[in-house]
Order: C-alpha cells, then structure tokens, then sequence
C-alpha cells in the first residue's frame, strides 16, 4: 500500500513529518517505499520550521482562500 500524506496545521504537519521519517528507515532497512509524498501546509511559518522530512506550504498571507492541491 502506497500513502500520500497531507498534514493540516501544527499538528498534521507533524503527524506527515513523522510518516515521512517512518518512510526514510524503511527505504534504509527494507528497500522499500510507503509514502509517496508527505506535505504540511500551514500559514504559521514558525510551526513548519521544525519539520525536517515533509514537504512544507506556507501559502501568501493575503491569500487566505480555501485551496485546492493535487
């Protein structure tokens, strides 16, 4: 099974910097892939600072609409 993780906020960015580092060990010690993508999106630049392993998204602040990605 292949995942895509997509984290909201501080805590779902967390949550897909977690998957993304569970990804790295197992590509490392089996060779093999889960994740094939792990994104945080969140407005807070502070709160995707600490995330090492996902990709991160802090869209514009004068762009607060709903968005759309895929």
């Amino acid at each position: 099974m292949k995942l895509v993780v997509i984290g909201l906020g501080q805590c779902g960015g967390r949550i897909a910097d977690e998957f993304a580092r569970l990804n790295k060990k197992a590509r490392a010690q089996r060779r093999i892939e889960i994740v094939t993508g792990a994104f945080a999106i969140n407005t807070d630049a502070a709160d995707l600072s600490g995330l090492v392993q996902s990709t991160r998204y802090e869209p514009p602040s004068d762009s607060m609409k709903p968005m759309l990605f895929y």
